[in-house]
């Protein structure tokens, strides 16, 4: 291996942070295709909570709302940010994650929404 091979720990930091972030967007693609929490949940093999913890990391990180406040029983809605990120994620997920790291979140990815 040369060491033009070994990858600058500034890299390796960023590259950490959008891999978190991209975990994230997952499931926010999740919901976008399957247009429910509760669909999201079965795509991703996981449970309602999971999902909208994954939401809410992302709005945290953001600091704005992806979806719409609706009644029970009615058809899930993006926000207009949410639409506008949905957008991205179907076209590109990792460029995506870059754009939301732009924050460099050094420090904060590992940690849950609560405490960001």
């Amino acid at each position: 291996m040369r060491s033009s091979d070994v990858q600058e720990p500034k890299d390796l930091e960023e590259d950490i942070n959008v891999n978190a972030i991209h975990k994230h967007l997952l499931y926010f693609r999740a919901v976008c295709r399957a247009k429910s929490i509760g669909g999201a949940a079965q795509i991703m093999q996981s449970d309602r909570r999971t999902v909208v913890n994954h939401l809410k990391w992302i709005q945290c990180l953001t600091g704005q709302k992806l979806l719409e406040k609706v009644r029970p029983g009615q058809t899930m809605q993006l926000s207009a940010f949410g639409k506008e990120l949905a957008k991205e994620v179907t076209e590109n997920v990792e460029k995506t994650a870059k754009k939301l790291n732009k924050n460099k979140m050094d420090g904060v990815i590992n940690c849950s929404y609560t405490d960001v």
